[in-house]
């Protein structure tokens, strides 16, 4: 195993908390009891450092590169969904004021009346059937989607569960302790477990919005924007989870939480900026005298560097 993978690993596994620690191996440095540092759990997005130069995350991404003020849709795209109609909600683009949706799908060609909202109500007659995967597209009055890559900005597609997994979900949600079930990072972590990112980055936002704005719940939320792709916003969440960090003088998360934006950033090409937050990953892990991951970090700010135009 190269260095790198070491280090990766290593990193990893510290970060990680309560039953992942269990699955993990026990060549754990330091111990579980040096790392406790806090109960709650360490999300990890699916690429990271240890995969990126692997087929998986090298096939790029084309919201990478999607500007702010496109329709890309927020919610549910790359998700899957639960056996009732979502809310469909997209990024509002300036100056447009009406939009239409479609959605497609193999018992499904439906386009919606005007819109004036960015956000979208799917209407409850319209058949859901379940694994199956429906496309939905919001398009601007006047305008048209331009393609990124190999899709459209302005185009989703979510699947339903199965009737399968929607008992297994049933099922799980109602194991949960009483006192657990009002828990928005317990309820999004299952969500996340069955691929709802949707739900689960509803669940979050509104948690957040009823004024529990924690570390733990914008950490986890630029987790799963991580995971569908809308990298923008996860930066803003791992920004918003870093203050918090800050404030609590939490050195290993701020370093996590710092390694997290210099992947993302070198996902979306931007080196510089990858190799400044490994930087300042770097120097958080001095202070804790971790010398095999602080030897990563200085290879992925290299590797980043080299890339720099």
């Amino acid at each position: 195993m190269s260095s790198i993978c070491k280090w990766s690993l290593s990193l990893v596994l510290t970060l990680l908390t309560g039953t992942e620690l269990a699955l993990a191996t026990t060549s754990l440095t330091p111990s579980e009891e040096e790392l406790n540092y806090s109960d709650a759990p360490i999300y990890l997005a699916s690429c990271r450092w240890w995969q990126i130069f692997t087929d998986e995350c090298n096939a790029a991404d084309p919201r990478s590169g999607i500007k702010r003020n496109t329709p890309y849709i927020i919610t549910p795209d790359r998700t899957k969904i639960r056996q009732q109609p979502p809310l469909v909600r997209w990024n509002a683009v300036e100056g447009i004021t009406q939009y239409k949706i479609q959605v497609k799908g193999p018992d499904v060609q439906y386009t919606s009346d005007i819109v004036t909202d960015n956000a979208w109500q799917y209407p409850a007659d319209l058949p859901l059937e379940p694994g199956i995967t429906y496309t939905i597209m919001v398009i601007p009055q006047g305008q048209s989607c331009m393609q990124v890559g190999s899709e459209l900005p302005c185009e989703g597609k979510f699947t339903v569960l199965t009737n399968q997994q929607s008992a297994q979900l049933e099922e799980d949600l109602v194991a949960l302790p009483l006192f657990e079930r009002s828990n928005p990072l317990k309820i999004a972590s299952i969500y996340q477990k069955y691929e709802l990112y949707a739900d689960a980055i509803d669940a979050l936002e509104k948690a957040i919005s009823a004024g529990s704005n924690s570390r733990e719940y914008n950490q986890f939320l630029g987790e799963l924007y991580e995971q569908v792709g809308l990298y923008d916003l996860a930066l803003d969440k791992y920004q918003e989870a870093l203050r918090v960090a800050e404030e609590e003088k939490d050195v290993l998360v701020q370093a996590k939480l710092s390694a997290a934006m210099g992947e993302l950033n070198f996902t979306r090409t931007d080196y510089k900026e990858a190799a400044r937050w490994f930087e300042q990953a770097k120097t958080h892990l001095e202070q804790l005298v971790y010398d095999e991951e602080i030897e990563g970090l200085e290879q992925r700010i290299n590797d980043a560097l080299e890339r720099v135009d």
